[in-house]
């Protein structure tokens, strides 16, 4: 289950080539240094995350015990409708669940929990509760267990600082591919340009 990346992009393959490219980028006029990224330390990569490895080779299904669509979703199934809290952490506690100890999530799907979350309530007063299922899942008898990630409080704190720590190389590693190739366009055009200019003075 891919719903978060858990992946560290590749690092940077040339560094003394990327500074080539700023330094000329800054010669031809295009930018200031000031306005170039800073290149990301190879050393400041973070490490591997188990959690995130374990939520994406689907350890964490278990969790969703038994599930079922309600009336009210089977009157919608052929709408386009979205969840709102589709995406996101949701903190459920206990007068979140109905009388039968499940939970109803957006009046459409009736999720039992296994005995590890009822733990969870019990040990910290509420777990964290992501979804990423929505109505075509329900019309099509998508297994909703491959579409919940149920965390504890713990377990939700080490998520965030890891998944945020991906997220922040993945992007500094992308936003240097990206300044790299567009600072590459605009060189090559300045220089196309200044060629130009240096025919017609021949000419």
């Amino acid at each position: 289950m891919e719903i978060f990346s858990s992946t560290n992009l590749k690092y940077l393959d040339s560094i003394d080539g990327i500074n080539e490219v700023f330094r000329k980028a800054i010669e031809l006029n295009i930018v200031e240094e000031t306005d170039l990224p800073k290149i990301p330390n190879r050393q400041n990569e973070p490490p591997p995350s188990k959690l995130l490895n374990s939520i994406s080779q689907g350890d964490f299904c278990s969790r969703t015990a038994s599930f079922t669509i309600t009336n009210y979703a089977k009157r919608r199934l052929d709408s386009l409708m979205t969840f709102e809290n589709q995406g996101k952490f949701i903190d459920i506690v206990p007068e979140c669940l109905n009388q039968d100890k499940t939970f109803t999530f957006c009046r459409s799907a009736k999720i039992e929990f296994n005995s590890d979350v009822m733990q969870f309530l019990k040990k910290f007063g509420k777990f964290h509760f992501y979804s990423l299922f929505d109505f075509f899942d329900l019309k099509i008898g998508t297994d909703l267990a491959t579409k919940i990630v149920v965390l504890n409080p713990e377990e939700y704190v080490l998520f965030n600082n890891e998944y945020e720590a991906i997220k922040r190389w993945n992007y500094s590693i992308t936003h240097i591919n990206n300044t790299v190739s567009r600072l590459k366009y605009r060189i090559s055009e300045r220089l196309n340009i200044k060629d130009k200019g240096k025919d017609s003075e021949n000419n």
